[in-house]
């Protein structure tokens, strides 16, 4: 067997199924509503969710048309796809195709939306999943953040029965603008039943945009002015300047967003 080009591609199957096999360690004790929470167990802080986890387009193969190949595990959990497409140095061409998924018996998924407008109340749901064989009480924490505004207990204390899913509702608004994050920690009574899941949300102003735009030539030392508009919203002003050697740096930079779908 000859030598063989790779392209290698791994994106989500589609549907969620139950994740990799993750520990880590989280060592703080909660009480709520008098109950007291479950004994700590380690813990993983999942926060690696790529859309795609894997793309390599020029893996070699040996001369048996074998190649090994190394990577970092996401934390999502799902099946992941494996596509792969291989060519020969004579132009024969074959593909194929393979499934694996990373599995975890316990484990929290906060429902987070990925956009707020400053002001925003939400309720946002939580679920735990407990896929062990016995019933516990887990313990729900939302780390604190200066980014929202929490009503109501920031630990909740709750029953998950053995291969059963439940979930618990937070309300919050959102309060600081920019991307921020939210973490989710859960401790059930069950060994190995820990988990600690991390999800951005960005935080938009509740205004108008308003975009002021300068296109000119410059040649050694350049004043430009830009006006910030009457009543803007404190920290939401940005400037952004580009700067060409020609015409044709403008048109490359705008290539990617011409190619784009599903507007390209």
């Amino acid at each position: 067997m000859r030598k063989l080009l790779l392209a290698i591609l791994l994106f989500p199957a589609g549907c969620a199924t139950f994740a990799a096999d993750l520990r880590s360690a989280h060592d703080a004790a909660h009480e709520t509503a008098g109950e007291p929470a479950p004994k700590a167990a380690s813990t993983k802080l999942r926060e690696f969710f790529p859309e795609s986890l894997l793309w390599r387009p020029e893996l070699i193969t040996d001369e048996n048309g074998e190649a090994a190949l190394h990577f970092r595990a996401a934390d999502s959990i799902t099946t992941w796809r494996v596509s792969a497409v291989a060519n020969s140095a004579r132009g024969q061409l074959g593909f194929g195709g393979a499934e694996f998924r990373a599995f975890q018996n316990f484990f929290v998924e906060p429902d987070l939306p990925p956009v707020l407008t400053q002001g925003d109340r939400i309720g946002l749901p939580v679920a735990v999943y407990n896929f062990q064989e016995e019933e516990q009480r887990v313990a729900l924490s939302l780390v604190q953040d200066d980014w929202y505004e929490l009503a109501g207990e920031r630990d909740r204390v709750v029953k998950v029965g053995a291969k059963q899913v439940t979930s618990v509702v937070f309300d919050l608004a959102a309060r600081k603008l920019g991307t921020h994050a939210l973490t989710v920690e859960a401790r059930g009574e069950a060994e190995g039943a820990a988990d600690a899941v991390r999800r951005t949300v960005t935080v938009w102003p509740d205004g108008r945009e308003r975009t002021h735009v300068i296109n000119t030539r410059v040649s050694g030392r350049t004043t430009l002015s830009v006006d910030v508009p009457r009543g803007a919203i404190p920290g939401t002003a940005r400037l952004v300047c580009k700067c060409y050697p020609g015409v044709f740096g403008s048109v490359l930079d705008g290539l990617e967003a011409m190619l784009r779908k599903p507007h390209g």
